[in-house]
Parts: C-alpha cells; sequence; structure tokens
C-alpha cells in the first residue's frame, strides 16, 4: 500500500551527511536540556482537556 500523496517526501537528492548532523545536534540538545533542568517540575500554567498536568 502506498503512502498519500502528502505523505511521500520531495524527489530530490539529500545530503546525508547533513541530515545526520542535524539529528546529532537534535540528540546533543535534549541530552544536555536532560542533565541541566529538573524534569520532575509540574507546569502548573496550562493543563491539556483529558490529561493531568504534564512534567517538563
Amino acid at each position: 500500500m502506498d503512502a498519500p500523496i502528502f505523505l511521500q517526501p520531495e524527489k530530490k537528492e539529500y545530503n546525508k551527511k547533513a541530515l545526520t548532523e542535524k539529528l546529532h545536534k537534535i540528540e546533543f540538545d535534549l541530552l544536555d536540556s536532560a542533565e541541566k533542568y529538573d524534569l520532575t517540575l509540574t507546569c502548573l500554567d496550562f493543563q491539556v482537556p483529558g490529561f493531568d498536568k504534564f512534567t517538563i
């Protein structure tokens, strides 16, 4: 089964090295944030209906 047209990636040459570097930067930023911030803090300003309050 094929994906709908709007979900199919653009047919072009992708630079694998550049994309991999972007992913590594995102991973580094997430790991860095996880070390720097207290992830147990609860966000009290906003609550999504149907969910409890979110942590950082």
